[in-house]
Parts: structure tokens; sequence; C-alpha cells
């Protein structure tokens, strides 16, 4: 290992420190002519790479092969695939629920079956390292990041869960991840766009933020990623956890003993391009302790940050120690993660979607059930809802060919409507006169604790004398203080998956049995 580093030119140093993301779904000539140019080790992928199964497992084999001849080092190939509402995979591949539904079933081994199933998934596919779990705790309601992304609000439950979905994801040699440290939870900004504060004494922190770090650390998590969150009792002057020293080499480093790699969240964020620049946030990161930064959209910002590195060592504001330390770190997990392919030319096994199906099922919660079971759609249903509206930049671009009223139209019959995300007084009496003499009335909302339009919609459709029914596809919030009269159940995502159950459901083909695994 020292050897190898000792024989590296600092731009290839330099470029083993960065995970850069392009937009596309191939290798073009610009990207190609970058990648070897600034060197570049690692790679991250988004839902805008991704067509399908058998094109992303050809663009991942094409990935690595430019990085390897470049670099003579097998590079780490990134994706966010937490499962639920932030998935990158396309449909026709592997998908599991996400974190706070998983821990609806109440099963923390059902996190180690999510794991395992990416992992495979990811391995097939030929990546290898997953930026998951999430160890943030769900502390805010109107979280616009978070929230559903969260194993819950209680920590021992978040870390239980979080690590073993880390272990499941270990198991088939897939990196796991534990984001956002120290702790994204508690905050109604979204990162993406601006710089949130966390301002809660250090003694609360540890009770709470902190725990399922500090516990995932202990036991052994091989990678952490930070946040861009200003937390004034951890760092007293302005600068977010991603550029503090104090709070990366200081407390994760020195305190908690963590002996993995140090990720930042992506450095093209609000939180860090708006307040101190992306290039100059790089270099006070990698000071900071920071081992790889992601750059995950633009590849012009990567050359920028990557001169600006070059640059801060060559004037000593950056020790090139600092740089070789982390490589170092990089290249032993390397040799265990990203050596080996390890792929058997099956792209998806039919047996892990069935499971992953499964799953889904025993995370789905019912809510109030004020007939004792879920009313049968009839012969005449009327299916409203609004498409899934991208609320965070975390998660993927919006989708407009896939609507829960038209899929249930095309599966059940009768009338489907689909409606703003804040639907006003005008758009909710249209509605209404649409929904009258219907056999049934079936909601699907999309954060509508958010968007109070949807929830006075269905307030005035449960004064009609029909049985209304209202799926949650996102957030659990959006289902307290119904009325008591509509049957509510939580299915956590809008997918076509969530769909088939919430279909299967109106049928009276089985009853969910997931508990809210938050306080209300």
């Amino acid at each position: 290992m020292e050897k190898t580093v000792e024989q590296m030119s600092l731009r290839e140093k330099i470029g083993q420190c960065f995970s850069v993301g392009f937009p596309g779904t191939e290798l073009t000539e610009e990207y190609s002519d970058f990648l070897k140019e600034f060197q570049v080790g690692n790679l991250i992928l988004f839902g805008e790479n991704i067509e399908s199964g058998e094109q992303l497992s050809e663009l991942c084999s094409t990935l690595r092969q430019q990085v390897l001849e470049n670099t003579q080092i097998a590079p780490f190939i990134m994706i966010d695939q937490e499962g639920g509402a932030i998935v990158r995979l396309s449909d026709d591949l592997v998908n599991v629920p996400g974190a706070m539904a998983t821990a609806a079933s109440q099963n923390p081994e059902n996190a180690y079956a999510a794991g395992q199933l990416t992992g495979r998934q990811l391995r097939r596919l030929g990546i290898n390292f997953d930026l998951a779990p999430v160890m943030d705790i769900n502390c805010n309601r109107n979280n616009p990041v978070i929230g559903i992304r969260s194993y819950g609000d209680e920590p021992g439950q978040v870390g239980t869960y979080a690590m073993k979905m880390a272990k499941g994801l270990i198991s088939e040699k897939v990196l796991a991840c534990a984001k956002h440290f120290p702790g994204h939870g508690d905050t109604a900004q979204d990162s993406h766009l601006s710089l949130p504060i966390v301002d809660k004494p250090m003694e609360q922190l540890e009770k709470t933020e902190l725990r399922p770090f500090r516990e995932a650390v202990d036991m052994g998590i091989p990678a952490v990623m930070s946040a861009h969150i200003l937390f004034p009792a951890l760092e007293p002057e302005k600068i977010p956890a991603t550029m503090s020293e104090k709070i990366l080499t200081g407390l994760l480093r020195k305190t908690y003993g963590f002996q993995g790699i140090i990720l930042s969240d992506c450095m093209e964020m609000g939180a860090i391009k708006k307040y101190y620049g992306t290039a100059n946030g790089v270099v006070k990161a990698l000071g900071a302790g920071v081992n790889i930064v992601l750059i995950s959209h633009t590849p012009s910002a990567a050359k920028e940050a990557i001169e600006a590195v070059e640059k801060a060592v060559g004037e000593g504001a950056l020790l090139e120690e600092v740089i070789d330390a982390s490589v170092k770190r990089i290249l032993a997990l390397k040799k265990v993660y990203a050596e080996k392919e390890d792929r058997d030319g099956r792209l998806v096994l039919e047996e892990d979607k069935q499971k992953a199906y499964r799953l889904l099922k025993e995370t789905i919660t019912p809510v109030t059930m004020p007939f004792g079971k879920t009313p049968k759609a009839g012969e005449n249903p009327f299916f409203a809802g609004c498409y899934a509206y991208r609320i965070t930049l975390a998660a993927n671009m919006e989708n407009k060919t896939l609507s829960f009223p038209e899929w249930m139209e095309r599966k059940l019959g009768g009338t489907s409507c689909i409606f703003s995300p804040n639907p006003q007084e005008e758009e909710i009496c249209r509605i209404v006169e649409k929904a009258k003499g219907h056999s049934s009335i079936v909601i699907g909302t999309y954060n509508g604790h958010l968007q109070k339009g949807q929830i006075k919609l269905i307030e005035r459709l449960s004064k009609l004398d029909t049985p209304v029914t209202v799926f949650a596809l996102r957030n659990p919030y959006d289902l307290k203080d119904l009325p008591q009269n509509v049957t509510a159940i939580v299915m956590w995502e809008y997918s076509v998956r969530s769909f088939q159950a919430a279909l299967e459901i109106l049928k009276g083909e089985w009853m969910p049995k997931g508990q809210m695994p938050i306080r209300w």
C-alpha cells in the first residue's frame, strides 16, 4: 500500500479523493477525456444515468474499464439506493422498501434482508458502493429531505435497523455508508438548497443525533457521509460539518475512533455552493478530514475543484500528507470491495424481486379502519391523486408518466382524476362534483401534510355518502387527523410496486399489518 501511494503523482492521488457524476446514459467522449486528464478514481450514478438493467450493466462495465485503464486502480462506483422513495434503479430491477417503511414491519431482520437484496442486485450490475443507510433521526415532521428516509424518531431503533441494512449490504460485498453525520433529521430546511442549522446542546446531540453514528462506528461501519449543516455546539465557527476539522477529525476520528473513510455529501449542493463555493468547499473539506468528495452532476465543477486542490497543496494550504492518508484508507477498502467484480451474467434474480415485494407488503400500515376492513372498490370507483412531485433534490427527476389514479383506473375501471399538489377551493369543488355517484372514492396523497389542499379535499369528500379510502404514497403524516369515517393506509412510496399492493388491498386479497414506527 505504502509503495503504491508513493509511486503516484499528486494528480493521481487527488483523483482517488473524488467521486464525480455526469449527465446522460452513456460514456461520452467529453466525459471520457475528463476522467483521463484528471485521473478521477470514483464515479456516482443517478436516475438520469439509468434506463434499464441491461443499459446500466453495460455502462458500469465501460466506466470501470475506463478508470482502470487511466489509473490502474479499480473505481468505487457509487449510487444512492436507499429503497422506497430514494431509489435510482429502474423498475426491471430489485427495489426494496425505504427505511421508515421497513421499520413499520416491526422486524429488524427485514432491514438486513433489504440490504442483502440491494447488495446482491448492485453487485450484479457492477456497482460496489451504496450510499446507504440513512442514520438520521426523524425529529422534525416538516423536514423536507429526510422524513421517511429515516428509520424513525427513536435513536435506538434507528441504529438497530440502519446497522442491519448495512450488514446486509456488506454481506454481498457492497460498501455501506452511514449518513448524514452528525445528523440531518432535525431541520426544516433542505441542504440541497440552503444551509440548515441544528442548534442543540452537546448533551442532547449525544442522546439523539449522534447515538446511531457512535454505535455504528463501534460496530465497524466502513464509511460515513458528512452533512452540510451547522452544529454550533460542535463547531463554533460558521462552517458546516463537512468542512469542520473539529467534527470530522476531532469527534468522529479521535473521540469515536472511526477508522473507515469519510465522504462528503455532494459539494454542488446549495449549502456549500451558495455559501462557500464548491472548489473552496472541497479544499476545506479535504483539510477537515473528508477522504472522498462527491461532485455529483457537473464534471466542469470537478475540474475546477481538482485544480483548486492542486493549487492549495502547492501553496501549502493543504498538506500532501493529508491527501496521502486519505488515499491509503481508500485503497485499503478498494482491495476488499472494488478489485473483483463478482458477476455471473444474470442481471436480476426473479426470486429476489418477489422477496422485495413480500417485504413491501409487510411494511404497509393501516392507520384508521372504520369498517374493520378496506372497502372494496366496487363497480364504478373514483380515483384521484397528484403526480409524485420533486420535494427534494435528493429524489429523482419528476416522472409524469406514472400516475396513481390513472394506473388504478386501468386495473379496476371507473374514473380517474389528477389534481395539483396543493388544490385550491375551485379545484376541490370540481373534484367533489366529479366524485359524486361513484361506488367508492380512493385518494392517493403525496406529502399532503405539507400541501394542505390535499387534506381539505379529503375532508370534503368524506362528507359524501360514499366510502373513502386514502393511501399515503409517501409520508404517514398525511393521515394524521383525517375524518374518522375515512379508511387510511400508509403505502410509503409512489411506485408501481406500491400501486400493485394497494390494488390487492382494494380487492380484499389481504389486510395490511404494519405498525407506525414513529410517534404522532
